[in-house]
């Protein structure tokens, strides 16, 4: 999907939700983001892309809990849901070596495989190879884009369905940031 296309469908359509509330709001600076990063800087810090321990969800589902964090599981894989899609971290993964857990490089933990590697310099490649990227002033739509494009078809209809059924891929991804943005379940569940 273009650019062009992107905004004329987000703006054009006559079902879109209302959503100028959130659009300066990127899915990196949510609350749920922030959580994370409040958490676990050496994992999710400002710049921080490493690679990270298969199964991670649930160590850091068990480390909020006993912290005092509202977070939950789903919470979590929500984020690591977005957080692994992007470029920067298929970046991590590709130059390989050892997956990191809540205390940096996780003992007795898989290195990242050469498979790994290749399937993140796939995912990076068709990433990089876009020609349908949003102009540098809509990182926001960038980032939509990039999310939108990296989910499968049953999430893509559970994002759908939770920004109302509108057929607009930015209202979905507008739900995205609405779940990541409080720390219940139940926000961005249309």
């Amino acid at each position: 999907m273009t650019d062009q296309a992107w905004q004329k469908q987000r703006i054009g359509s006559p079902m879109a939700v209302d959503v100028t509330a959130l659009e300066p709001t990127r899915a990196g600076d949510t609350v749920v983001a922030r959580e994370m990063a409040a958490l676990w800087p050496n994992l999710f810090g400002p710049d921080v892309y490493v690679p990270l321990k298969i199964g991670i969800d649930k160590i850091l589902a068990i480390d909020a809990q006993r912290r005092g964090s509202a977070l939950t599981r789903a919470k979590i894989r929500l984020f690591l849901g977005w957080h692994v899609r992007r470029a920067p971290y298929l970046e991590a993964v590709q130059q390989g070596g050892p997956r990191h857990s809540i205390n940096g490089a996780a003992e007795n933990a898989r290195t990242v495989t050469m498979a790994n590697a290749a399937y993140a310099q796939e995912k990076l490649q068709a990433l990089l190879k876009r020609n349908d990227a949003p102009s540098a002033d809509d990182l926001d739509g960038e980032e939509g884009m990039t999310w939108w494009n990296g989910l499968d078809r049953r999430e893509r209809a559970k994002w759908m369905k939770a920004a109302g059924d509108t057929g607009v891929a930015a209202d979905a991804w507008n739900s995205f940031k609405i779940a990541l943005g409080s720390l219940t379940e139940n926000a961005g569940r249309g």
